[in-house]
Order: C-alpha cells, then structure tokens, then sequence
C-alpha cells in the first residue's frame, strides 16, 4: 500500500499494527482510539511470568503488551501537538494509562454516561466508559476548544448535553454496531482535538462514525478495521453522506 494516495479518505481492512507501519513518521494529527477489551500479543507470552498469577492478571499483562506496541507506532506516526482520543472501561483504562502517561500528556478526562446499566452487584451497576484526550508536545498547536480560562462557549469535561448511547443494538437507524459511540460525541471529540484538514486516523474503527464524522467536519481520515461486514458497513455510511 501508497500512502497517502491508498489510506488518505478510505476503511482498511486489516490489523491496525500491521498498517500504521506503512503509515509515516509524524503524518497523522489526531488519532481516536476506540480500544478492545482482552487484546492479546500471544506471540510474546512467556509462560514463566505467569506462574501464580489468576486468569484476569494473565489477561492485563498480555492486554498490556499490546498497549505498548500501540503506544510506540501512535507516538511514531503522530505529529508534535497532535492529540489522542483515547476510550475505554474504568478497569482498562486504569490498568494501561501509565502506559500512555509515558510517552504523551493529559489534557482531560471525559465521562461517558450511558442510559442504563449492566448489572453486577460487585460494580455497583456498570454504567460509564471513559474518554480521555491526551497530546504529543504542545497543547496548543492542534487544540480546537476553548484558550481562555472560564471560557463558557466551550463545553466542560461533563457532556450532559449529548447521550452516549453505547451499544446500539438491534435493527434500525443508528444501529450500527454493538459497541458504537454516539455520532455528536465523536464529532465534538474530534472537532476540539483537531483543525479542518486534518488527517484523523482511527485505529479501531468500527462501522465508521469517525469517518462519517470528519466528513462532516471537513477532516481526511484514515479508518482501520479487521471485520470485513464492518468495513462495508462504514464505507456505506461514509458515501450516504
């Protein structure tokens, strides 16, 4: 594959390690990372670390090692100020973040609240994921939301305005994909932690609502997803646009 000529604007099929390595140093400008849960890098599990360790522990070591592999093709390809769109569950994200806090800085923690709830009685009913922006270098350069403190036409780090609705399920408009964000969430993401023109790369990318949603906003992607049914699916939703 050409880059930009055969990634700019277009879904790749694939695994996303595999194709941000034809992606170029310091290219991309803003990356969105929707995460799996339990990615394993079974290539590199050492039986001997494991010893006495539960299924769950094994299960963050293995999830952790394929973080870092993430972690260093993402701080490769991303420009100086490009900014990362990080989601995952409370327990990921905190088993992994020091991982990221290594090679990039913080810029905010976004809640996502869904409309109900899973149910089991040692979390309490599980009922948000977390979104958390972080950037590469200088926070200004490719930031998009408010400069000024107490600057009330931006809104804050709690987006009660917008449902996060995960997991559209069923038939029906909207019910795209079993773990999908919800379109206004992912395009006020992208638009505070990206300028038009832009190249958003999503390295998870579903069935396309960052696509759909650069579109809109006047951003080139880079969409890569493994599931061929979903690839299709997003470059229908992209073209309806």
């Amino acid at each position: 594959m050409k880059y930009p000529d055969d990634f700019i604007n277009k879904v790749i099929q694939g695994d996303c390690l595999d194709v941000m390595k034809d992606i170029p140093d310091n290219s991309i400008d803003c990356v969105f990372a929707d995460l799996p849960f339990y990615q394993e890098w079974q290539e590199e599990i050492d039986d001997a670390i494991y010893s006495g360790l539960t299924k769950q522990e094994k299960k963050i070591i293995n999830y952790s090692i394929w973080n870092k592999k993430l972690i260093n093709e993402i701080d490769r390809i991303l420009k100086n100020g490009g900014n990362i769109i990080l989601v995952n569950s409370p327990r990921y994200i905190l088993s992994t973040i020091h991982l990221w806090l290594d090679k990039f800085i913080f810029r905010n923690q976004i809640p996502l609240i869904r409309k109900g709830s899973l149910r089991p009685a040692w979390m309490l009913g599980f009922q948000h994921n977390i979104m958390i922006f972080l950037v590469k270098g200088d926070k200004k350069l490719k930031w998009n939301g408010a400069r000024k403190n107490h600057d009330k036409s931006f809104p804050t780090d709690v987006w009660l305005d917008i449902p996060y609705q995960n997991g559209y399920r069923g038939k029906g408009v909207g019910n795209w994909h079993p773990e999908a964000i919800n379109l206004p969430i992912v395009e006020r993401a992208i638009y505070l932690n990206s300028m038009e023109g832009d190249v958003v790369l999503d390295i998870t990318a579903g069935s396309g609502t960052t696509g759909v949603a650069c579109k809109k906003l006047n951003r080139n992607y880079i969409l890569i997803e493994k599931d061929p049914k979903y690839v299709k699916m997003a470059e229908e939703r992209i073209n309806a646009i």
